[in-house]
């Protein structure tokens, strides 16, 4: 079953570049969050012309590692000036620590960004802050508060 729904998700996404452009990369976050500021790494990859970013990675410190999924909506988009444009909206994460409790942190984020395209926006360039507010399960904890952040870039084909 899982092979199946992996190759449905596949196919989906190799279809949907073909019609849009696919644009995927790196980021490097330092994400504060109750257990400390930790360092990660996470894949990203965004469909042109659809407002939607994702990313998927894994971060931590001594403590804890912390494996997690985000998914952006690009409500508000603008130019700052000639090569520097900037964008926010709202957001999800899921987020699992592998920690002794295990718990499970989701809830909502507010990316605000800043990105330049180079090489005949080919290449991407983006930094960014976000603010998070969620759920957490293993104790239960509610409000779980957060900054979430990415320096990262991506590779628009």
């Amino acid at each position: 079953m899982r092979k199946i729904l992996a190759a449905i998700v596949v196919s989906l996404v190799l279809s949907a570049s073909q019609a849009f452009g696919f644009g995927v990369g790196a980021e490097f976050t330092a994400p504060y969050t109750a257990s400390g500021v930790g360092q990660g790494v996470a894949m990203t990859f965004k469909l042109d012309k659809v407002p939607y970013l994702f990313a998927l990675g894994a971060s931590g410190n001594a403590n804890v590692v912390h494996v997690g999924v985000t998914a952006d909506y690009w409500m508000a988009q603008g130019t700052l000036i000639d090569f520097l444009s900037w964008y926010a909206g709202p957001g999800l994460f899921v987020d699992v620590n592998t920690g002794a409790t295990g718990a499970i942190n989701a809830g909502l984020r507010i990316p605000v960004g800043l990105n330049t395209y180079l090489l005949n926006k080919k290449f991407e360039l983006f930094l960014e802050l976000a603010p998070a507010f969620g759920i957490a399960l293993n104790p239960f904890q509610f409000p779980t508060l957060g900054l979430q952040n990415a320096l990262g870039f991506r590779f628009w084909f």
